[in-house]
């Protein structure tokens, strides 16, 4: 399927043709209910779990997938096809982000819903289906997320508030050294009952299903968010527009947290941080403003010590494996 003008102009992104003859066994953009988005970056074996498993969860939606590939140098993307005939690939020359490269697959469909995943994701048979039953259900709802679970079996916190200034500093504070203080636990509502659909502040992005209404009407992810925070900023622009973020575990995922961010940890924990001063800038209006020299400050000091903490983590475990 051709791709649309925006899309082919849009930084330069390269699709990746199918092979002559093959037959799809997705669904082109005309016909879709629901598009899929995968980001993409030096994920290794966990794109071609993921998308093995995208058909059995779509459980008879008609869906088109896309791949959006971030400039992987693990050759992570070259299976896409292979592992889901139909998957349309494309290949950005450079890491664009995560906002970026949504807002690329955004534009490469039509469908009414949009669902983007983490290639870290591994749906369950209906998962997807669920999500998109459960958004066409609430119209007052421009986006919804699935529970999300653990490797372990725990419960991923998926769905989270947006904390007020007290909350924050806490769980900037203690959440370094543990999640289990009572401003981190709030901030992720550990103590929710997650079987229990809801009404939340915002979702991750690591699974989202969009209705296109509301996402084309705040214009998408801010691409100023390179990597981190682009989610909350997401729901947090549509609640302020009108549209409602919605927790439903009628779906359910399972959830690797792998992939760039253990590969690399010290640019991780660096994007995480400026992502937040950005949110912070954008969030405080009139006279507040003047705490965001203040709050950036604290973030910056906050990234030091998780640099360090990282850095003596690594000693630790080289020195204990060499005894």
């Amino acid at each position: 399927m051709p791709l649309s003008l925006d899309a082919r102009l849009y930084n330069a992104a390269v699709p990746v043709h199918h092979s002559p003859g093959e037959a799809p066994i997705t669904h082109p953009a005309e016909t879709a209910e629901l598009a899929l988005v995968v980001i993409n970056f030096d994920s290794g074996d966990h794109l071609r779990s993921c998308l093995s498993h995208l058909l059995p969860a779509a459980g008879g939606v008609k869906v088109q997938v896309i791949v959006v590939d971030n400039a992987s140098t693990d050759g992570s993307a070259d299976g896409a096809e292979e592992a889901l005939p139909g998957t349309e690939v494309l290949q950005n020359r450079i890491n664009q982000g995560y906002g970026r490269a949504c807002n690329l697959g955004f534009k490469s469909t039509s469908a009414p819903f949009v669902c983007f995943l983490n290639p870290d994701i591994v749906p369950e048979p209906d998962s997807l289906a669920a999500m998109l039953q459960g958004i066409v259900d609430r119209p007052e709802v421009g986006v919804l997320g699935p529970r999300l679970m653990n490797p372990d079996g725990s419960t991923y916190p998926s769905c989270r508030v947006v904390p007020k200034m007290g909350v924050a500093i806490g769980h900037a504070v203690f959440g370094l050294f543990s999640d289990n203080n009572r401003f981190s636990r709030a901030y992720k509502l550990i103590d929710v009952d997650h079987a229990a659909a809801r009404e939340v502040d915002w979702v991750s992005g690591a699974a989202m299903v969009v209705r296109r209404e509301a996402f084309d009407q705040i214009g998408g992810f801010d691409e100023g968010f390179f990597m981190y925070v682009e989610d909350l900023d997401l729901c947090s622009r549509l609640r302020g527009a009108g549209w409602k973020s919605f927790y439903d575990p009628s779906s359910q995922m399972l959830h690797h947290v792998a992939g760039s961010s253990r590969r690399y940890p010290y640019k991780m924990i660096r994007h995480h941080h400026f992502s937040l001063i950005r949110f912070t800038a954008r969030r405080l209006k009139g006279p507040k403003k003047v705490f965001v020299p203040v709050v950036a400050a604290g973030l910056l000091g906050r990234m030091l010590i998780a640099w360090a903490e990282l850095f003596f983590r690594k000693g630790r475990r080289a020195n204990s494996s060499t005894t």
